[in-house]
């Protein structure tokens, strides 16, 4: 089973103080208390990932020396930490294609600038790699404002239950967005292609920084079966859902 309660620790290697406390703080605005490590330079980041368990590695090659990089090359070879994901700020692009498997796995990712929303939507990359360890019943899904998590139409291969943040359901009606509805906290999402086994019905869209937990679908009546208080939760799921919409008929 994915533990659910552990926090994230995050190892921020940057000779500058000031994008080292701005790496910080997007970090917090964004992942609610993470354990963060801090190094000035990559001979001190090494000494700190022998000396605590890291789940994503943020090198600031912009502000820090040589060896930050060297850091970098070392933690991808040697591959200690298969579900470390690394975060590379200011990596001059020629290099990338020395790590393509590690970029399409998702273990490596390039952040150009110090930008928040660029940097908040590489963080969830991620985090989304580092949760998905094996063997496990279900993972976290992590998903920053404005990510799709559904689309209409594809198939499904997930069930989800919201834990943290906000989506609301939309479809796509002539090139316009017509709202569904919310889903809030502890509610399921996607649950009515488990139960109608068909295509995708709704997008959903992530209203804040969300993070969920994600069922293969064919493990869901297992689960269900061994948590019952996520069989309750999709029970209200679906008495919402059926109330939302015998309004909606009524309406018309």
């Amino acid at each position: 089973m994915a533990n659910e309660n552990k926090k994230k620790a995050f190892l921020i290697v940057s000779s500058n103080q000031e994008r080292q406390n701005l790496i910080s703080q997007f970090i917090i605005n964004h992942y609610d208390k993470p354990v963060i490590y801090t190094a000035t330079n990559g001979n001190l980041g090494l000494l700190k990932l022998q000396n605590a368990m890291v789940d994503i590695i943020i090198s600031d090659v912009v502000s820090s020396t040589p060896d930050s990089v060297r850091m970098v090359d070392q933690v991808l070879l040697e591959n200690q930490n298969p579900r470390m994901a690394v975060i590379v700020i200011g990596y001059p692009p020629d290099d990338e294609d020395r790590y393509v498997e590690e970029l399409v796995m998702g273990k490596l990712h390039f952040v150009e600038s110090l930008d928040e929303l660029e940097f908040v939507h590489t963080l969830v990359k991620a985090l989304n790699f580092t949760s998905h360890t094996e063997p496990a019943a279900f993972y976290l899904r992590y998903l920053a404002k404005d990510d799709v998590l559904i689309k209409e139409g594809e198939k499904a291969e997930f069930v989800y239950i919201l834990r943290s943040g906000a989506l609301h359901a939309f479809n796509i009606v002539e090139n316009k967005k017509i709202i569904l509805g919310r889903v809030e906290i502890g509610e399921f999402v996607g649950e009515m292609a488990y139960i109608n086994n068909e295509p995708r019905s709704a997008y959903i869209e992530a209203l804040t920084d969300s993070q969920l937990i994600e069922i293969p679908i064919d493990m869901v009546d297992k689960i269900l079966f061994k948590r019952p208080t996520w069989s309750k939760a999709l029970m209200q799921t679906l008495s919402k859902r059926l109330k939302f919409a015998n309004q909606r008929t009524l309406k018309k």
